[in-house]
């Protein structure tokens, strides 16, 4: 005879095989128009229909005779009678056998049959005493940190395109102000040729020339010098900027020639500069005669030719650079205009905003129902009415999970900006593709805001949830617990050497009692490793389980000394710790909810489920308790109330559990150190 909790648990086997249908049927759905015959998907669908109204059947019955004596139990069968109403599944399920007996719509039956499968989980979770909220938050939060991966992949090529797009316009710009500088160093080499060969001309004796040659020196050098500055300048407007995208910027070999040429004039002007009359090192008065004089001369006309000649050589080279520059700039400016990049880009940021606008990517939302739909025959028309009918009922069915996500409008608008920059860069107006992009980028880093700030609230919902469900289990553990305690304490008192078949099986029921308690600690374990925010309380809920395991296989053999009861002394005072501690960060959360503040992020790095401060009081407590192991296995090989075997075991335990705590103090600190 099965008990009531099993037949549950049968119910939800059904359930189980139903979904597993309802995936196989949509599998061979999406093969239909194959080798599988759809009349073969139509006989599997009534199968699961046959299944379906058995179970209600089956679970009406069941609530009836648990109504009076399991009210917890009739009540979770209830609520899940009531989904299956609510959902329709029964009449859907029908509409699919149809559907596929007629042949006709099979990729939309193969949607109903994905929205069924949901269904039967979420029928599932509540026999399975599981809020079927917590379900459609996970799916939602994930469908947010999948949007965010990908719309953070979009933002990061949208900046690229926008560096390349900014790139052309400082190129175009550029370009012309090379192009402009080129003509000036040109002319700058054409008056220093000149003037080189009238000063060759030139009679040395003739002052009045020599000061005129001189003057003509130095503006040249001057205006050479200003081209070295603008040129400067020009480098400098094409990586206005220190960051990276700059340093990596398609102009930066542009504006490494251009730093060469600037370098080039620099000291072309240099020598250019006229020697200031300066024609000997030779004081006056140290040759009586003017022989050494009249000697220097040739020498210092020499010397000025070279000087000239090297800033002849330093214009030609830095005349080269220039026009080496703007052949790179005009390259750049060119590989840039193409619109076909930005495009593609566009045309992925669309279909990310579908699929933030829907689940299956735009099949929530209405049709079209011009163009084609106003043609053909009339039973055509009636069956598209049907579809319709049926997309508009699944529409009113649609779960929250699978409603639009936050800043799927910005998405949207970014697309649209990126298409019009993608039209702007083919007609080559890139000033106006710029700005496009930039618009696109706004939208984009908007979208990213809300997105994080709908997992922000999905998160500290999430964390409220678990919370006041751990709160609730221990509550109710810790009053086990002590119970258990009190009836192994009354035990405890009396000779084992006295105890009879009473004492034994009073022994049996709390080991039962006990184990069944573990199994309780064990899924806050499991709740508390999948939040995986918190250090401490998994490992002091692992502990408290393991030492839960541990008295109920000294209660099953009678076992009641000082290690025994020591030990669940530890866990009720364990569990009254934990609860205090979570009955205080609920009230703190309720502060901060009221006063405005916030907590928790769907982001890594995110608030921590308990504080900080919070595990390193549980690592305080933790602490003491291995202290008091140790102390009662000390006072246990003293008294020897305990055998050796025993206290060994004890003190290994505990031994244990001091190295895990070392542990989780570093991971603590770690944490603590990044969050800083």
């Amino acid at each position: 005879m099965l008990s009531n909790k099993t037949k549950i648990s049968c119910i939800g086997c059904v359930i189980v095989t139903l979904i597993l249908m309802s995936l196989a049927g949509d599998v061979f759905g999406q093969q239909a128009g194959g080798d599988k015959p759809v009349n073969a998907l139509a006989t599997k669908q009534q199968m699961i229909l046959d299944r379906l109204s058995r179970l209600e059947e089956h679970m009406f019955r069941l609530r009836e005779k648990l109504a009076e004596v399991e009210p917890e139990n009739a009540a979770k069968l209830g609520e899940a009678l009531s989904r299956t109403g609510e959902l329709e599944v029964k009449d859907r399920v029908e509409r699919l056998v149809s559907a596929l007996e007629a042949s006709k719509e099979l990729n939309r039956a193969a949607d109903d049959q994905d929205l069924l499968v949901k269904d039967f989980e979420r029928i599932l979770m509540v026999l399975l005493d599981q809020d079927p909220n917590d379900l459609e938050r996970k799916e939602r939060m994930e469908r947010l940190r999948e949007a965010k991966r990908e719309l953070k992949t979009l933002i990061e090529e949208q900046k690229e395109q926008r560096q390349k797009a900014t790139d052309a316009l400082r190129a175009a710009r550029a370009a012309k102000q090379v192009d402009a500088a080129i003509k000036k160093a040109r002319q700058l080499l054409d008056k220093q040729q000149d003037l080189q060969k009238q000063m060759e001309k030139s009679d040395s004796s003739d002052q009045a020339q020599n000061k005129k040659n001189a003057k003509s020196q130095s503006e040249l050098s001057d205006q050479t010098e200003k081209l070295s500055k603008e040129v400067e300048d020009i480098s400098k407007s094409l990586t206005p900027n220190s960051d990276e995208s700059d340093k990596d910027s398609d102009n930066k070999e542009a504006a490494d020639q251009l730093d060469e040429a600037s370098k080039d004039l620099k000291e072309a002007s240099e020598k250019m500069k006229p020697s200031d009359g300066k024609k000997s090192d030779n004081k006056p008065g140290d040759s009586p005669s003017g022989e050494e004089s009249d000697e220097s001369e040739p020498n210092e006309k020499s010397d000025a030719k070279k000087t000239q000649d090297e800033a002849k050589e330093e214009l030609k080279r830095a005349l080269h650079r220039l026009e080496e520059a703007k052949k790179e700039l005009e390259e750049k400016r060119d590989a840039s205009k193409s619109g076909d990049a930005q495009r593609n880009l566009s045309d992925r940021t669309k279909k990310l905003a579908q699929k933030m606008q829907s689940k299956q990517g735009g099949k929530g939302k209405p049709k079209d129902n011009k163009g084609k739909q106003q043609d053909g025959k009339q039973q055509r028309g009636q069956e598209q009415d049907q579809g319709k009918q049926q997309q508009g009922e699944n529409e009113s069915k649609q779960s929250p999970e699978d409603k639009p996500l936050p800043g799927d409008e910005n998405v949207e608008r970014a697309g649209k900006h990126m298409e019009d920059a993608g039209k702007e860069l083919d007609e080559e107006d890139v000033e106006q593709a710029v700005l496009e992009e930039d618009k696109a980028l706004d939208e984009l880093e908007r979208a990213q805001r809300e997105l994080e700030e709908a997992l922000k609230q999905l998160r500290q919902e999430e964390k409220e949830d678990i919370l006041r469900g751990l709160q609730a289990r221990l509550s109710e553990m810790l009053e086990i617990q002590k119970g258990i305690n009190s009836e192994t304490l009354k035990l405890s008192e009396m000779d084992k050497e006295l105890f009879r078949r009473a004492e034994t099986l009073k022994c049996d029921e709390l080991a039962k009692r006990q184990s069944e308690l573990a199994k309780s600690a064990q899924t806050c374990v499991r709740l508390l490793e999948e939040d995986g925010t918190t250090v401490v309380f998994p490992q002091i809920m692992e502990q408290l389980t393991a030492d839960m395991h541990m008295v109920a296989d000294r209660l099953a053999n009678n076992e009641l000394g000082p290690i025994t009861t020591g030990t669940q002394s530890d866990i009720e005072r364990e569990l009254s710790q934990l609860l205090e501690s979570l009955k205080k960060l609920i009230e703190e959360q309720k502060k901060k909810d009221k006063q405005g503040g916030g907590g928790g992020g769907g982001a890594p790095g995110a608030a921590p489920l308990v504080p900080t401060s919070a595990e390193l009081k549980m690592l305080k407590s933790s602490q003491l308790r291995i202290n008091r192991q140790t102390t009662t296995a000390d006072e246990a090989r003293k008294d020897r109330s305990e055998s050796k075997e025993d206290i060994l075991g004890l003190l290994n335990t505990a031994a244990d559990r001091q190295a895990k705590l070392e542990e989780m103090s570093r991971k603590i600190q770690t944490r603590a150190e990044k969050g800083r």
